[in-house]
């Protein structure tokens, strides 16, 4: 199991056992790679998506109330690494959700870039 974890094999979507990430495709185009993400437990605030050269992380939070006296919380949390096998321009990457399913697009380039923050729109 830990092998797994550690390896770096580009395409490798890691999911370390305590996430509850939903389904993941990645579709590798000739000029592009689209990721589609099931996210429909999160809203589009809740979501946070950063990419670098050759990498794309998904994060979600959702805070639940409870009724606890003990003063604690319920959450849910998602995260995902995909490894991408060339590099992307990160300044075109767009990420949009609509209707529980977030769909990243991710230019290919050859130019080197820094990572950076995506805007989630609806």
């Amino acid at each position: 199991m830990f092998e797994r974890l550690y390896d770096r094999r580009p395409g490798l979507v890691e999911q370390p056992w305590f996430s509850q990430a939903g389904a993941l495709d990645l579709e590798e185009k000739e000029k592009e790679f689209c990721v589609r993400v099931d996210l429909h437990t999160f809203a589009p605030g809740e979501i946070r998506v950063e990419v670098g050269e050759q990498r794309l992380l998904i994060r979600a939070r959702h805070e639940m109330p409870t009724e606890s006296r003990a003063g604690e919380e319920a959450m849910m949390m998602m995260a995902r690494r995909v490894d991408l096998p060339s590099r992307v321009d990160v300044g075109k990457v767009t990420a949009h959700y609509n209707r529980g399913l977030l769909e990243v697009v991710l230019p290919r380039t050859t130019e080197r870039s820094g990572p950076r923050t995506i805007e989630v729109t609806t």
